[in-house]
């Protein structure tokens, strides 16, 4: 059975449906993404773009990073301004979904968080997750792993 992700911007004029695994579920700390959500950190899903569609009248702003010159383009709604989706040039092929826009968030498990040098000191990271101190694109190694208790789930 494929797992199906769906979602939607706050006035729901925006709507979007996922088809199977994440690649990986991130939180980022950076000062980009604690503006964009006015909180301390982004919570990602991240899905080859094949298996991400979108529906609706979806706006696009790019934004290019000041310390890395790479850009992401953000998908939001043009109503109610909610981003759901993101591409970012450090993940060529990828789609980025802001997990609390999905209905359900249950199934989306953080796996690690990223830009942890810019992390509120009130923000805590659990320790079952692996730590970046920026991002974790290009092969890029944890400033800490993570101390799972068991196997990995599937």
């Amino acid at each position: 059975m494929t797992e199906l992700w769906e979602g939607r911007c706050l006035c729901g004029d925006i709507c979007y449906r996922a088809s199977g695994k994440p690649i990986v579920c991130l939180a980022c700390h950076c000062t980009f993404c604690q503006r964009l959500t006015s909180s301390a950190y982004s919570s990602v899903a991240y899905f080859n773009e094949s298996q991400v569609e979108i529906a609706g009248d979806v706006k696009k702003y790019e934004h290019r990073s000041d310390e890395t010159g790479r850009a992401t383009v953000l998908k939001f709604c043009p109503r109610c301004g909610v981003t759901v989706a993101h591409v970012a040039q450090a993940r060529p092929g990828w789609i980025g979904i802001e997990i609390g826009t999905l209905n359900d968030k249950t199934g989306a498990r953080l796996e690690r968080h990223v830009w942890a040098r810019s992390k509120q000191p009130w923000s805590v990271i659990p320790g079952d997750v692996d730590v970046y101190d920026k991002g974790s694109a290009d092969g890029a190694e944890p400033i800490r792993k993570a101390v799972r208790a068991g196997p990995a789930a599937d």
